[in-house]
C-alpha cells in the first residue's frame, strides 16, 4: 500500500536524508542510462543496416562505440555507489531504529520486561526491524527495472515490434 510505502521512506529520510536522496538519484538514474544504451545500440544497428560508405560509417560507429562505453562506467559507477550507500544506510537505519526501540522500551512500563509474551513481541520487532525497510527499496527496485524494460522496449519496436521483442528477450542474459 502506498500509505506504507510512505511511512518507509519517511522513517528511511528521518534516519539519513543524504544516503536516501543518494539511493533514489541512483535508482532514477538507473532507467536513463538503460535508454541511453538502448538507444545508442538502436543507432548502431540501423547505421550497420545502411551503411553505404565504409569512412562515414566507421567515425559514426566509433563515436557510438565510445558512448556506449562511457554509459556502461556511468551505469557500473552508479551500481557501485548504490551498493554503498545502501551498506552504509542500512548501518545508519539500523542504528536510527534500534535507538526508538530503545527509547519506547526506556518509556513503557518495567512490568513489560517481566511478562515473557509482552518482552517476546518486543524482541521480535527489534529482530526484524530492518525488514520493514526493505519494502520501500523493493519496491523502488522493480519500479526502476519495469521503467528501464519499458522505455528500452519502446526504444527499440519503433522499427519493428518483433525486433524489440527479441532483444528485450535477450537482456537478461546480458545483463
Amino acid at each position: 500500500k502506498m500509505k506504507h510505502l510512505l511511512y518507509c521512506f519517511s522513517i528511511s529520510w528521518a534516519a539519513s536524508p543524504f544516503y536516501t536522496f543518494t539511493r533514489l538519484l541512483c535508482k532514477l538514474t538507473t532507467p536513463l542510462l538503460t535508454f541511453l544504451d538502448s538507444y545508442l545500440l538502436k543507432l548502431l544497428l540501423d547505421s550497420l543496416d545502411s551503411a553505404q560508405d565504409v569512412q562515414t560509417p566507421l567515425l559514426l560507429l566509433s563515436g557510438i562505440v565510445a558512448l556506449s562505453l562511457v554509459i556502461k562506467v556511468l551505469t557500473s559507477t552508479m551500481n557501485g555507489m548504490y551498493t554503498y550507500t545502501s551498506d552504509m544506510q542500512c548501518n545508519v537505519l539500523n542504528h536510527f531504529l534500534q535507538k526508538r526501540v530503545m527509547d519506547k522500551g526506556l518509556d513503557s512500563d518495567v512490568s513489560l520486561f517481566d511478562d515473557t509474551q509482552k518482552f517476546n513481541h518486543f524482541s521480535t520487532v527489534q529482530r526484524d526491524i530492518q525488514a520493514f525497510i526493505n519494502y520501500f527499496w523493493l519496491a523502488m527496485e522493480a519500479a526502476s527495472a519495469a521503467v528501464s524494460c519499458g522505455i528500452s522496449f519502446i526504444v527499440l519496436s519503433q522499427e519493428n515490434f518483433l525486433f524489440g521483442v527479441v532483444i528485450l528477450s535477450l537482456y537478461p542474459l546480458h545483463a
